[in-house]
C-alpha cells in the first residue's frame, strides 16, 4: 500500500515536470518563430526624439532619386525630408547598395525617425546587413518602447526575457511584454501567459 502511494507521488511529479518542459519548450518554438518577423508598423507622424547614433559617412552611394533638397533638409533633421527619405529605401527608388540603405537607416535613426530607428533595431538584433549588436538594438527599442511604440514594446520584452539572468531582469521583461498586450499584441499576450504559468507576477 506504501508502496503504491510512493509511486503515485512519483507519477504525479513526473507529471508536473513534463507539463513544465513542454510549457517551456512552446515558448521558445513561439520566440523562435514569431521573432525574427521583421513588419515594421508606420509610424509617421510622432515627435522624433533625438537618437546619439554614430554619424552618417556617406550619402552619395544613395543620392539617385533625391532631390539636394531633400538630402540636405534630411541632413539638418527635417521630418518631412527624413519621412521622404525612409519611403526612398523602402520602395526601392534608393540605391540596392546594402552598405547605402544603412548609412540612411542611420541618418534618419539619429534624428528620431521612428520607422527607422525599428528598423535599424532589429537589423542590429538579427545581424542583417549590420554588425550584431544587441545592446545597441535595445537602447533603440527601449527609447520606442517609452514613446508607446508597441513591436518595440513586444521586443524589447522578449530581448529582455533572453538574456535575464537575475528575477529584476525577468520582471523588467514581463513589465515591458505586459505594456505591449495591453496595447493589443497578441503574441505579448499569449507568452505572458506562458510567463504567469510558470510563476511570473
Amino acid at each position: 500500500m506504501g508502496s503504491m502511494a510512493v509511486g503515485s507521488s512519483i507519477g504525479v511529479e513526473k507529471q508536473c515536470l513534463i507539463q513544465s518542459l513542454l510549457s517551456k519548450a512552446l515558448l521558445i518554438v513561439l520566440a523562435l518563430v514569431c521573432y525574427p518577423l521583421l513588419s515594421v508598423v508606420p509610424t509617421h507622424g510622432r515627435t522624433p526624439n533625438e537618437v546619439p547614433d554614430p554619424p552618417l559617412t556617406s550619402l552619395s552611394a544613395c543620392a539617385a532619386g533625391l532631390s539636394d533638397s531633400v538630402i540636405v533638409s534630411a541632413r539638418k533633421g527635417d521630418h518631412a525630408a527624413l519621412v521622404e527619405l525612409y519611403n526612398s529605401v523602402q520602395t526601392g527608388r534608393c540605391s540596392n547598395s546594402v552598405k547605402a540603405l544603412v548609412n540612411w537607416l542611420e541618418l534618419a535613426c539619429s534624428h528620431g525617425l521612428p520607422d527607422a530607428m525599428f528598423e535599424l533595431a532589429v537589423r542590429l538584433e538579427l545581424g542583417e546587413a549590420v554588425a550584431y549588436d544587441v545592446e545597441r538594438a535595445l537602447k533603440l527599442y527601449l527609447r520606442l518602447a517609452e514613446t508607446g511604440h508597441v513591436l518595440a514594446q513586444h521586443r524589447a520584452g522578449l530581448l529582455i526575457l533572453r538574456s535575464a539572468q537575475s528575477n529584476e531582469l525577468r520582471q523588467e521583461a514581463v513589465n515591458w511584454l505586459g505594456t505591449a498586450s495591453s496595447n493589443g499584441h497578441g503574441l505579448s499576450a499569449l507568452i505572458l501567459g506562458h510567463l504567469y504559468e510558470q510563476g511570473a507576477h
